[in-house]
């Protein structure tokens, strides 16, 4: 049987000219219930009647503007978020990290579909993250590449960690090797490419594979004539104690002078082995001042290994006391013996005098000043753990005022008033940490929240103002320090990759404006901004102003090192505050090298660290040309030209500074070093 078709209604005449009905009527014809027909600009009925004809939006718009109103303002509020994260605590910066990251996996493929100014405010930060993902050298990483025990050279450099100025020479010459290599258009495996750049050690300008050769034979008791020695200790204090006071200058000339006045008094091993580390760090000192006409005194080996033998070569099992501490710290070897002590903790014992107390905040700060400088110079992580803290910062009167007994109540008056906070006390206030100083440091605003600088050089009854002296510029010098240390384990920590670059940048931006306003407001006597040959504690000034700047590069340099045409023009300013910095940094030497002016009035234990990260910054800014606007390579080259004139100044005394210029000078940005006619180096630059 054949299947049966379906056959449809047949429509009457009604349903033949039924109109279809619109999708939207007008505004009047809802009102009144009315057919509308849904012509534009007006409908049948609006223009029949005479009415304004106006059509509401659809329910789709209606969705799309208020997805558009509510997507401006979940920007405002994250914007808001990353603004105020760095103020908060260690558990509310996470809380807010976690809100922050909702949202930025899964969900924003389809909110980019959906929203395309969304996606577009996203494309504006997303080259920079994936940049950086795509090449580890752009940002701080959580992992080597290297393996530090494959030879002697390697197990000697070992870790140089990334806020280190050796790293950005690596960075710079893997960059100008990966840009050369595309030109020739050459392609290696990233084995090959390891081979090809090298190791980080590569631009190693220290010494580290020199092997120290202490000197046998020699009676750890002998002393050299009172003359050499009264010169040794001049220097000492002038040019090294008042950055690192770690020993009472009062006490120890004391104690020095009756040593050499009465022959039959010998004093302990430990003493012995303070003086002649003293004698050592002098004596190099003369070494580079004195480089052409060495004489006896300039002999440091002999120094250190008489101190070696009188007390270093135990130290690893003997326990410690405050001498050996002294003694550790002036070698180097410091800080387990300085816990050991309790160096690190407020001392309460009123059995302790008020003088011995004080002295060991100043050994405490002047350990601490050094493991900062020594993580900066190998960019190894700080050895100091702030939650441990809570030792006072150091007072800023003068060293003899503690041996005054008039100026000891003025001193427990200064303590009793809290004008220095212990560090430690702050780490629960909250407001004023920073999201990235959670692990480590509190803010360093935190720790002076109650130092009133109108009044730094005031006693507290409101007395005359303290005079610029030593311990104020060590109090200033401390201060710089914490600044750095809270820059070191906010942006190159390990666990500062896992943080968003937005936070990263906010916490950038915030500490930068609080470093400023330290400068700002130093003393007249110690602002850097113009400095005088002949002004009043110009070597203080000089110091500080290094330190500064230091700072301020440490603090800006991730900004330069990830600038691209993508980045935002907030990263965009600070990478050229970071060159800036850099460049005001090597302005502080005079334009002709005077290698005497380097070691009389700079910070000479570190200049080259200084010069080499300021040099380092300006061959990097070099590898980023084109991506910040207008081209300031004429003005970089000429600062990476004097920097390269000192540097090789500074060779003829200094085995690693002749390290670092042959290291600059092999640079791939670096064809050659000519000397013109006019004294200067010229330097031509190939531009990656």
């Amino acid at each position: 049987m054949a299947s049966k078709v379906p056959i449809p209604k047949v429509p009457t005449a009604h349903e033949q000219h039924r109109p279809n009905r619109v999708r939207l009527a007008c505004q009047n014809c809802r009102e009144h219930k009315a057919k509308c027909s849904g012509h534009r600009p007006k409908c049948d009925r609006c223009q029949r009647v005479g009415l304004i004809c106006s059509y509401p939006e659809s329910q789709r718009q209606t969705i799309e503007r208020q997805l558009a109103a509510l997507t401006d303002q979940v920007h405002i509020y994250r914007d808001l978020l990353r603004e105020i994260c760095p103020r908060l605590d260690a558990a509310s910066t996470r809380r807010v990290e976690d809100v922050l990251s909702t949202g930025t996996s899964d969900n924003n493929a389809s909110l980019d579909n959906l929203l395309p100014t969304f996606s577009q405010s996203r494309s504006r930060d997303g080259p920079d993250s994936i940049h950086s993902k795509a090449n580890p050298l752009e940002s701080a990483t959580d992992f080597t590449e290297e393996d530090f025990n494959r030879d002697g050279k390697a197990q000697a450099t070992g870790f140089l960690g990334e806020h280190s100025s050796i790293f950005w020479l690596y960075w710079i010459k893997r960059e100008a090797e990966q840009a050369r290599l595309s030109m020739e258009d050459v392609c290696f495996t990233p084995h090959h490419q390891q081979n090809r750049q090298g190791f980080v050690n590569s631009v190693n300008y220290s010494l580290d594979d020199a092997d120290l050769q202490l000197m046998d034979g020699i009676d750890a008791l002998q002393v050299p004539p009172q003359q050499t020695a009264d010169d040794l200790i001049q220097s000492y204090f002038e040019f090294a104690h008042p950055s690192f006071p770690i020993i009472s200058r009062i006490l120890f000339l004391t104690q020095y002078n009756t040593f050499y006045s009465r022959p039959h008094v010998r004093p302990g091993r430990k003493w012995l082995a303070v003086l002649n580390l003293v004698f050592a760090i002098a004596a190099r000192y003369h070494q580079l001042v004195q480089w052409n006409n060495p004489g006896h005194e300039s002999n440091h080996l002999l120094y250190f290994s008489r101190a070696w033998n009188l007390c270093l070569s135990d130290s690893l099992t003997g326990h410690p006391d405050p001498q050996q501490v002294q003694v550790e710290g002036l070698a180097s070897f410091y800080l387990i013996s300085a816990i050991a002590m309790g160096l690190h903790l407020r001392n309460e014992n009123s059995g302790i005098p008020v003088v011995s107390k004080e002295n060991r905040y100043f050994v405490w700060w002047s350990l601490y000043t050094l493991g900062i400088t020594l993580s900066i110079v190998t960019g190894r992580g700080p050895s100091i753990n702030y939650h441990f803290m809570t030792t006072p910062l150091p007072i800023p009167f003068q060293d003899q005022m503690l041996w005054d007994i008039d100026s000891l109540s003025l001193i427990k008056d200064y303590r009793a008033l809290g004008q220095l906070t212990r560090p430690q006390e702050l780490n629960d206030q909250g407001n004023d940490v920073s999201e990235c100083a959670a692990t480590t440091l509190p803010a360093v605003d935190s720790v002076f929240a109650s130092f009133d600088r109108s009044s730094v050089g005031q006693t507290p009854q409101g007395g005359r103002k303290i005079a610029p002296n030593e311990s104020l510029y060590f109090l200033y010098f401390v201060e710089l320090t914490l600044f750095t240390q809270e820059s070191i384990g906010s942006l190159y920590a390990p666990a500062a990759v896992r943080r968003p670059w937005p936070n990263r940048e906010a916490f950038i931006i915030i500490n930068n404006k609080k470093v400023e306003t330290w400068s700002h407001q130093l003393p007249p006597e110690y602002q850097f901004q113009r400095i005088e040959p002949g002004q009043a504690h110009v070597r203080q000034s000089v110091s500080l102003a290094f330190c500064y700047y230091s700072c301020k590069i440490l603090l800006l340099q991730p900004c330069l090192r990830r600038l691209s045409n993508h980045s935002s023009e907030a990263c965009k300013s600070l990478a050229a505050s970071c060159v800036e910095a850099a460049s005001l940094m090597l302005r502080l030497l005079p334009d002709h090298p005077d290698t005497s002016w380097l070691y009389t009035v700079a910070p000479w234990w570190c200049a080259l660290h200084y010069i080499m990260q300021s040099t380092s910054v300006l061959l990097m800014k070099l590898c980023k040309l084109g991506a910040d606007g207008p081209d300031p390579s004429e003005t970089v080259r000429s600062s990476v030209r004097k920097a390269l004139y000192w540097l090789r100044e500074m060779s003829a005394r200094d085995p690693s500074a002749e390290r670092a210029w042959q290291i600059c000078s092999k640079t791939n940005l670096l064809e050659n070093v000519e000397h013109d006619t006019k004294g200067h180096y010229g330097l031509a630059i190939e531009v990656s």
